[in-house]
Order: C-alpha cells, then sequence, then structure tokens
C-alpha cells in the first residue's frame, strides 16, 4: 500500500491532529502529525517539524460552503489511509474477540492518539468514510465520524447473495464471518432503516434471516424491519437464545457460525 502522506493528511483527514508518515526519516507507520489549526508538523519518532503552507490546509470557499450546506457528499478516503490505525497489527481488540484473521479482514485497528479500537465505515460503494472508535467508557460508546450516514449503508460485504443475514452491529458481523453463502449485514443499529432497503432491492437475495439482539428492542425492531421490507423476499426471524445468548457477539468463538448454519439447514437454506 502507498505511504499516507502529510498532504493526503490534510486533503482527507479529520480533526485538528491529523497523522501521517514523517518524509524526513523511512517512517513505517504513522509516527507524526500535522495541526491543521496552527498549521504545524512534527514527527515524534525521528524529531522533525516544520509548518505548512496555508493554502494546503485551509479549503476552497465554494467546496466548504458545499459541505456546510450539505450538499457536497460525505468524504471518502484512500485505503492506504487506514494504513493510519492498522499499520503495525489489527486490532488486538477485535482480535482477541474474534480472532486476528477476522480483524484484519475487516481492517480493524487502534487509534494512533487514544489507543482506543477502531474499524472502517464504508459506503455502498465500499469506498471508506472514515473509522468508527469504541470508547468503553464514554457515552455513547461508538463514536461515528462527522456528519456520517450510517443509516445509508451496512458493516459487511454487501455483494448479492442468495441469503443475507441483518444484526445489529460490526462485532455481530465479525462472529459470524465465515466463507458460508450468506451475508451478514450490519444495520448500525436495532433494525433496518429505509435507505437501507434500497440496498436490499438490489442485492435480490430469496431470504432475509432477521437475527437481531434477542431482547425487546431487537424483536421490536424485526416486527419494523418486516414492515419496512413489505413483500420484497422471504424473511425468518432467529433467536440466540436458542443457544445460549442475546446476540452473535457475546458467544464463544464459532458458537455463532455453528447455530446459524444449524437453523438455516433445518429451514431449507
Amino acid at each position: 500500500m502507498s505511504a499516507y502522506s502529510i498532504h493526503e493528511a490534510i486533503e482527507f483527514g479529520r480533526g485538528t491532529e491529523r497523522p501521517f508518515k514523517c518524509h524526513v526519516h523511512d517512517d513505517s507507520n504513522a509516527s507524526a502529525s500535522v495541526n491543521v489549526d496552527l498549521r504545524v508538523w512534527v514527527c515524534y519518532a525521528c524529531g522533525a517539524a516544520g509548518t505548512v503552507d496555508k493554502a494546503d490546509v485551509v479549503p476552497d470557499l465554494d467546496d466548504l460552503v458545499r459541505i456546510l450546506s450539505g450538499e457536497e457528499p460525505p468524504r471518502t478516503y484512500p485505503e492506504a489511509w487506514l494504513e493510519i490505525f492498522d499499520a503495525s497489527e489489527p486490532s488486538p481488540y477485535w482480535s482477541r474477540r474474534y480472532g486476528e484473521d477476522v480483524a484484519a479482514y475487516y481492517r480493524c485497528g487502534t487509534h494512533p492518539f487514544n489507543g482506543m479500537p477502531t474499524y472502517p465505515l464504508r459506503d455502498d460503494a465500499g469506498r471508506v468514510n472514515g473509522v468508527v472508535v469504541r470508547d468503553d467508557a464514554g457515552t455513547p460508546k461508538y463514536r461515528y465520524p462527522y456528519g456520517s450516514r450510517t443509516s445509508a449503508t451496512f458493516f459487511g460485504d454487501i455483494s448479492p447473495r442468495p441469503v443475507v443475514v441483518l444484526v445489529e452491529g460490526a462485532g455481530d458481523v465479525m462472529a459470524l464471518h465465515g466463507g458460508h453463502d450468506w451475508a451478514v449485514l450490519g444495520c448500525y443499529g436495532a433494525g433496518v432503516h429505509a435507505p437501507q432497503v434500497l440496498i436490499l432491492e438490489r442485492l435480490n437475495p430469496s431470504v432475509i434471516v432477521f437475527a437481531f439482539d434477542d431482547d425487546d428492542a431487537g424483536r421490536s425492531a424485526m416486527l419494523r424491519s418486516e414492515t419496512l421490507l413489505g413483500g420484497l423476499t422471504q424473511t425468518l426471524s432467529y433467536r440466540w437464545a436458542t443457544i445460549g445468548g442475546k446476540d452473535p457477539g457475546e458467544l464463544p468463538r464459532g458458537r455463532a457460525v455453528q447455530g446459524l448454519t444449524e437453523f438455516l439447514a433445518a429451514n431449507g437454506h
């Protein structure tokens, strides 16, 4: 993958402090950062520092007006931007929960400044719109990129499959990752949102399985989702309590996949 330069950090990054790979020494990680308010940069590895031209930092006024008015679509980042978070290793947090291979597959990483686990937020075309940060001590627990529309996309591989399994979050998707003939999609919340219905129509699956959390919110989400989908396709519901859990993300590794596989087989899929 290509290096993430200071100019790419300025163009694609968000926030005041934006990490990048130092251009002074042979930097394999994002060990430098640029402050776009002060227009200065520093490398914490080799000690190099400097300034950047104001024109490189301040966006064109017309572009800024379009972004603030909502006319500009959400930013997309080059895939190499995720190296800021996972260049050294996949996220240890997600690796412990679901395996390093799964964490690497979904490009789960670690925030270079606060050390919190991250995973990418992608649009329905697979382009990176930023990263979601998990903060166990915070409220809410998940921090989404500013201006992002999670209701218009899913977490997971958005590709045509005969069976689509809908779950609530990214962890649930990772718990069900495997080489099966089904697509697991996280709704970023309890239930399907109206813009996500358009994606499901495009995928045109033969079966949709609701596998939301087995609690009051999850059961309500299933009913709302069935109403939104109307007669799009056959729908089935799966309760995680049948194999000893509230949701797939809470189950031991492999148990969620086994339970869902048995359920689908019992229903002719």
